[in-house]
């Protein structure tokens, strides 16, 4: 299946593809990137230059990229903020994070939009539950304090019945839109086995591949096992990531050191990065 097939059907966003292609091409290489490496990975998508142009104008006034100019070259790398987003995105979407743990954490009095955003359901009266796996994910950016007065960490001590704890995660997360999103993923890669790809492609389809995933992966409460159905579709969503991902990254990742230019040359990769992002999915 060619790149131009699937990303047809995936209604793509330039801004939101290049978020993409920087976290999992750029961040492992240091340094600014050249326009017209961007331009070029964008076009085998069907992106346009002018739409990269603008996408790129407006992710720096959104503070995510900066740029520089040498000659007649401009390049463009991540502002510090935004490369505190990606590592948290990163260990979301690569599975570097530790699997889900059975307890809990409540926070007290806290701020209802940002722990929303990382996986804590409201459940009345200013006090929010999460994960303790969502709850670490939310520490490496908030802090121990989570933005709250108070955080509590807590066990399941009684469940009145096999599947109470499964209808209390339907009640508070929004699992039924995390499904219909791990599905989208699964129609758009699930016929998909290990692609014999020109170098080219196996890039594009890499990056489409990691953007579908981590539209769902992001939205992840990780809650534990006894709280999702038997046949949690994420599961079976992340075991083909990891499956195809691998599978690319073997042609993909010689492919770009040789490709990805900044103001001095070739990027210089991160190798432990990379192996940790194969390894920890």
């Amino acid at each position: 299946m060619r790149p131009l097939d699937i990303a047809s059907r995936m209604n793509l966003n330039a801004g939101s593809f290049i978020v993409t292609l920087y976290g999992d091409a750029v961040v492992p290489r240091e340094g600014p990137l050249w326009t017209g490496n961007i331009i070029e990975i964008c076009e085998r998508v069907g992106i346009s230059e002018t739409l990269v142009r603008t996408a790129v104008s407006r992710l720096v006034a959104s503070g995510r990229l900066e740029g520089e100019r040498h000659g007649r070259r401009s390049y463009y790398g991540l502002t510090q903020a935004a490369r505190r987003e990606f590592d948290d995105a990163a260990r979301r979407i690569y599975g570097l994070e530790e699997g889900a743990a059975a307890d809990w954490v409540i926070a007290a009095e806290g701020d209802a939009e940002m722990l929303s955003g990382y996986g804590f359901a409201h459940l009345g009266s200013g006090t929010f539950i999460a994960s303790e796996t969502a709850a670490a994910r939310a520490r490496s950016t908030l802090g121990a304090a989570l933005s709250a007065k108070l955080v509590f960490r807590a066990e399941l001590e009684h469940s009145g019945h096999a599947g109470a704890l499964r209808e209390f995660g339907k009640a508070h997360w929004p699992l039924k839109q995390l499904e219909a999103e791990y599905a989208t993923f699964i129609n758009l890669f699930g016929a998909l086995t290990c692609p014999e790809a020109s170098e080219w492609d196996a890039v594009a389809l890499r990056l489409l591949l990691v953007h579908a995933f981590r539209k769902a992966a992001l939205k992840d409460p990780a809650l534990p096992a006894e709280a999702l159905d038997g046949e949690w579709i994420g599961t079976k969503a992340r075991e083909k990531f990891t499956i195809l991902y691998a599978a690319l990254s073997r042609a993909v990742e010689p492919f770009l050191d040789a490709q990805l230019r900044g103001p001095e040359g070739l990027l210089t990769v991160d190798r432990v990065i990379v192996e940790q992002r194969i390894g920890g999915i």
